[in-house]
């Protein structure tokens, strides 16, 4: 039996018919460091990360509205025989700061250039494709995710990269398009090619959307909803102009094109699974209680 074919959550998931939208990581910014592994079950358990420094990194990005994510080239490297890379990227402007590190204070630097430096910024950000490989925090991860990059790295080499832990291991593979935000999950090999060239190209696939990261988990779901019954019209992931998030079940937002005005009781319901639903592939071989979509 191979891999892919063994019981897994992303399985279940699908079996039980678990909505995709609306489950994207929630970030405006994000700070990517090149890190060749083995990463830990938590990111920031990972050398030299673990203790005060990973703290330190994750606090200051998290107060500009960031997230961190561990990312590596696919293929084999040879630890230390480069410099490692960082990214601090803005999915609003799309502009990003870029730098090297070596030591823990270099990686305080990059995360403190999240703030000033990156809203100072005026250079253009790279498109970038991160593909959720994260073994060590979801078998599912790694046994979607591999495929994908290896796929992915023949159809874009210049811009994929493995990452850690995106969130929703049970809609593995997901993968996070950069510097617009766009996060994608239930992909495979061949699906993955297609949605990020069309992604690339403005035509969006609401069916493997689970939403833009600068957005709240309602706004996600609503904008994919809208891309899915109104066919799209006159709609792209860039239209939103003005957003209230102040009362969450009365969201507004207006477009260039038209105004869509929706309400969280509108959007569909989610639902959770019932009895022993499988909702992540952990080291032991048990089911999980019910969990937030942002795992």
């Amino acid at each position: 039996m191979a891999p892919t074919d063994l019981p897994r959550c992303s399985i279940a998931s699908l079996d039980r018919g678990d909505p995709l939208a609306g489950t994207a990581p929630v970030a405006t910014r994000w700070l990517l460091v090149e890190h060749l592994g083995p990463w830990a079950k938590k990111p920031m358990d990972t050398e030299p990360l673990l203790g005060p420094v990973g703290v330190e990194v994750e606090a200051t990005a998290a107060s500009v509205g960031g997230k961190v994510l561990l990312v590596r080239r696919p293929g084999r490297r040879i630890p230390g025989a480069e410099e490692h890379h960082w990214f601090a990227v803005d999915t609003v402007r799309r502009t990003w700061v870029r730098g090297t590190w070596r030591t823990p204070t270099d990686l305080l630097d990059a995360a403190r250039a999240l703030g000033a430096r990156l809203s100072a910024s005026d250079e253009d950000a790279g498109p970038m494709v991160l593909v959720c490989t994260h073994g060590t925090r979801d078998t599912c991860c790694a046994v979607r995710g591999r495929p994908i990059v290896a796929s992915l790295a023949r159809a874009l080499p210049e811009q994929v990269w493995e990452c850690t832990h995106l969130g929703g291991h049970r809609f593995a593979g997901t993968l996070l398009s950069l510097p617009d935000g766009a996060c994608f999950g239930r992909l495979d090999p061949d699906t993955a090619v297609e949605v990020v060239h069309a992604h690339r190209q403005g035509r969006t696939d609401p069916s493997h959307l689970r939403g833009t990261t600068r957005w709240v988990p309602a706004v996600q779901d609503a904008v994919v909803a809208a891309r899915t019954n109104m066919n799209e019209v006159c709609m792209s992931l860039n239209t939103v102009n003005s957003l209230s998030t102040s009362a969450p079940r009365a969201l507004r937002w207006t477009s260039s094109a038209f105004a869509l005005r929706a309400t969280a009781d509108r959007l569909p319901k989610r639902r959770d699974g019932a009895g022993r639903s499988r909702f992540a592939c952990r080291a032991r071989n048990r089911s999980a209680p019910t969990r937030r979509s942002h795992e």
